[in-house]
């Protein structure tokens, strides 16, 4: 009865844990995280597996991260519909601050055949239709290039 009492004393603080935190620091915790690693001169390591052995994961819970050795990328799983998803392959996408690339595949625009529409103010300006037609000032040019505007819809400088 002793021994039983004792390990469930040992037990409880484990148990009784809602958080945790390793590395650097390890007393203070931020509040909105369950597990939390901080350290100033080393990396977190995830789980590193091959391509067969991630898609060997029984049943993987959405959000799952794993490290394919394989196509050496981090890769997230999104449910049964859209599977594993590479973060290589997902990405780069254009920043706001310009893109370098030696790529010769990389292109703005979209992969599906949908249009590129242009905003401001959360107010469409413009269009590019899956037909090329682009279009300022309007949702469904029909020619080539369209400007439409109440006023003064179009000046040219320079020529």
């Amino acid at each position: 009865m002793k021994k039983i009492y004792l390990i469930l004393v040992l037990l409880l603080p484990l148990v009784a844990r809602a958080q945790m935190k390793v590395g650097d620091n390890p007393s203070t915790i931020n509040p909105s995280a369950v597990l939390e690693a901080e350290s100033a001169t080393k990396g977190f390591l995830m789980p590193r597996l091959s391509t067969t052995q991630m898609n060997a994961i029984s049943n993987p819970a959405n959000g799952l991260m794993v490290y394919n050795t394989t196509d050496n990328c981090i890769f997230i799983y999104r449910g049964n519909t859209l599977g594993w998803k590479s973060t290589c392959t997902q990405l780069p996408v254009w920043g706001l601050y310009g893109n370098t690339s030696n790529d010769t595949n990389a292109y703005f625009g979209t992969s599906d055949n949908q249009p590129i529409i242009f905003k401001s103010n959360n107010i469409q300006r413009g269009i590019l239709t899956t037909s090329g037609n682009f279009g300022i000032g309007m949702a469904n040019p029909t020619y080539p290039l369209v400007v439409s505007a109440a006023s003064n819809p179009l000046q040219l400088i320079g020529l």
